[in-house]
């Protein structure tokens, strides 16, 4: 069973090694099924195998617990912030009085709290904790 999945990830590495390509910081992805991937990644001039197993049923974030993770960081962000009630409807600039660089300072906190990477463009419309939260919550990414 196991020596099936390895036949095509073999074949492609092989055709890798002879067209001289590298990869750098990636990974082919070969799906076996819902819960096996083969994966081939390079370290240097040798390539090394592995197998893991994912499933569909990945955990879903909460509104409610996300807003609340979220609040957490904003009253924990600065000392002014403390008494600050925060709500979804919340504003960056107009209720909690946070400049352009503060509310980056305070995506960034978001984005360590969530492990996720909010991209410039999304981060420049996100105007209230509402619409960070529904970010959050849309990311597959975050947990």
């Amino acid at each position: 069973m196991f020596r099936s999945c390895l036949r095509i990830p073999a074949a492609a590495s092989r055709t890798l090694a002879s067209t001289s390509a590298t990869l750098t910081k990636s990974a082919l992805v070969t799906p076996r099924t819902n819960l096996l991937s083969s994966v081939i990644r390079s370290n240097g001039s040798s390539v090394n195998w592995c197998a893991f197993y994912t499933t569909n049923n990945s955990p879903t974030l909460d509104k409610s617990v996300v807003l609340t993770r979220v609040s957490n960081i904003i009253t924990n962000f600065n000392s002014q912030l403390k008494d600050k009630t925060v709500t979804n409807e919340t504003q960056f600039a107009k209720d909690l009085s946070l400049d352009s660089l503060d509310t980056v300072e305070l995506l960034v906190a978001i984005e360590e709290e969530f492990d996720i990477e909010i991209p410039d463009n999304v981060a420049d419309d996100l105007k209230s904790v509402g619409q960070t939260v529904d970010y959050i919550i849309s990311n597959p990414e975050a947990h």
